[in-house]
């Protein structure tokens, strides 16, 4: 307020409908070193959960009101992220007992390489029981 530094506080602030009590105050951050401290507590004994099994826990074990929001807040601040651990998908299975065909298209180099990407065609063939079946054959244009 630049009118401060000319009027008296009282007047303008009455003038303004505004409480002296609100011009003079100002916010305090929170202190969150007990939040902190259990943050570091339940993160060092699960290192794999997130901010939001974080609020659960201390909510169960503390018995704290604690937004989820806050939780995130401060471990941010504290740089402590769960660990995550992502499973690798098997999408094939080796392990069955048909027989295994050689890979012709890369142990053939010498037949592949003559021919040019240009001549060669690919064939799609549609059995009735809904597979279908590729086919690379060399043209003859």
């Amino acid at each position: 307020m630049r009118l401060a530094a000319t009027y008296p506080v009282s007047v303008v602030c009455a003038v303004l409908g505004y409480r002296r009590s609100s011009y003079y105050y100002r916010p305090q951050p929170p202190d969150d070193t007990a939040l902190k401290t259990a943050i570091q507590e339940v993160a060092g004994a699960w290192p794999r959960y997130g901010y939001r099994r974080i609020t659960v826990q201390i909510r169960g074990e503390k018995q704290w009101v604690v937004n989820h929001k806050r939780v995130r807040r401060v471990m941010s601040l504290l740089g402590i992220q769960g660990q995550c651990s992502r499973r690798k998908r098997r999408t094939t299975n080796s392990e069955h007992s048909f027989a295994r065909y050689p890979n012709l298209f890369s142990t053939n180099s010498g037949a592949c390489c003559s021919a040019s990407w240009n001549q060669l065609c690919w064939r799609f063939h549609s059995n009735p029981s809904s597979f279908i079946h590729v086919q690379m054959v060399e043209s003859d244009q």
